[in-house]
């Protein structure tokens, strides 16, 4: 009797102690650091994909509406002035005349975006310099007020914009510099259809005489016989980008980063980075290279630190020119995580041996 009632104790200990173990695995405790670390960075990078895709569709369909609206008001003037585009070129009242009505075409467009500058550069110049283009650029910051006053002319006409109560930037200038403005003459000769199609998202520069790094997203101002006026579009530096995209995140030291497309290394001169919300990141400094891992996971690595991510190429709505999305972590941090698993494992099978 005593045997068959320690033999239903015993199956009765392995039954429960079966489904303690089930438990476990249903809660991950006994899933890898690796596994964990993956499904986190597979829902991260789907999020951080979806909202690049949306953030620049947005601003590409902004920018096609920008350049119809800049075409209607070039091709107004012009008709209320008798006049041609080749008489504009190089007349400083036209010019004048123009530029004033880009500053509120501008200003009205630049409240709706989520970007920090919008500009039209036309093909005219009052100057005669080499290079020398005539237009607007206001920049606008996004973390004061929406009004006014927040917006800054960093070229154009000062005089008109003062009058609208817009002043003009520590580092204005009147005209645009094309050999130093980003993809010009391919922006101005695309002759895509629709005019959505044309919309190019130039090479990141610093901005002349500041320390800002911004990416432009370009188009070419049409007229309906096909004669090119000029381009247009919108500005996203590299503060606006950090603040605006701050992730969601369970991971408080993730960066996350949106660049030109590249198999061998994650290109930071060509992109921008975020960080998560409830945390803090170093800012990229230098392009990283790659070495894939198990779990979709790459290795990255520069000359600053290592760090364990997850990379992939995004298709935009304008470009030709593949973008990737990457979403990455310390390697110190997942080594942390991966011995804190390694030791609550360690304590289980010890908890589960005593037993």
């Amino acid at each position: 009797m005593q045997k068959k009632l320690f033999g239903y104790m015993f199956i009765l200990a392995i039954v429960l102690l079966l489904i303690f173990v089930a438990f476990l695995f249903l809660f991950g405790r006994f899933s890898t650091t690796e596994d964990k670390i993956s499904d986190i960075l597979s829902l991260q990078i789907e999020f951080f994909d979806r909202e690049m895709t949306s953030y620049y569709n947005d601003i590409t369909l902004r920018g096609a509406q920008l350049s119809e609206k800049a075409t209607q008001l070039t091709e107004q003037y012009l008709n209320s002035e008798n006049t041609d585009f080749g008489d504009v070129q190089n007349s400083s009242l036209h010019i004048n005349a123009l530029e004033e009505r880009y500053i509120d075409l501008l200003k009205n467009e630049l409240l709706k975006a989520s970007c920090s500058g919008a500009f039209i550069l036309i093909n005219a110049s009052q100057t005669g310099a080499s290079g020398s283009k005539s237009g607007v650029y206001l920049n606008q910051d996004l973390f004061g007020t929406t009004d006014k006053e927040t917006m800054l002319l960093y070229r154009g006409n000062v005089k008109a914009a003062i009058n609208k109560g817009i002043m003009p930037h520590r580092k204005w200038h009147l005209e645009f510099d094309t050999e130093v403005f980003p993809n010009f003459e391919e922006v101005f000769s695309d002759t895509s259809e629709p005019i959505e199609k044309t919309a190019h998202i130039c090479n990141i520069i610093t901005l002349p005489g500041t320390s800002e790094r911004v990416m432009l997203i370009a188009l070419p101002i049409r007229g309906n016989g096909g004669r090119v006026y000029g381009i247009c579009g919108f500005e996203v530096n590299e503060s606006v980008f950090k603040s605006a995209h701050a992730q969601p995140s369970t991971l408080p030291h993730i960066t996350c980063i949106f660049s030109r497309s590249d198999d061998k290394e994650i290109n930071i001169k060509e992109g921008l980075s975020c960080g998560a919300k409830n945390g803090y990141f170093l800012e990229p400094k230098e392009s990283f290279k790659i070495k894939p891992l198990k779990k979709g996971l790459v290795a990255l690595k520069n000359e600053y630190g290592a760090y364990i991510g997850m990379t992939r190429s995004t298709t935009l709505y304008s470009e030709n020119t593949p973008y990737s999305i990457t979403v990455m972590m310390p390697y110190a941090d997942y080594s942390g995580l991966e011995t804190k698993n390694t030791v609550q494992l360690i304590l289980i099978i010890l908890i589960l041996g005593f037993a």
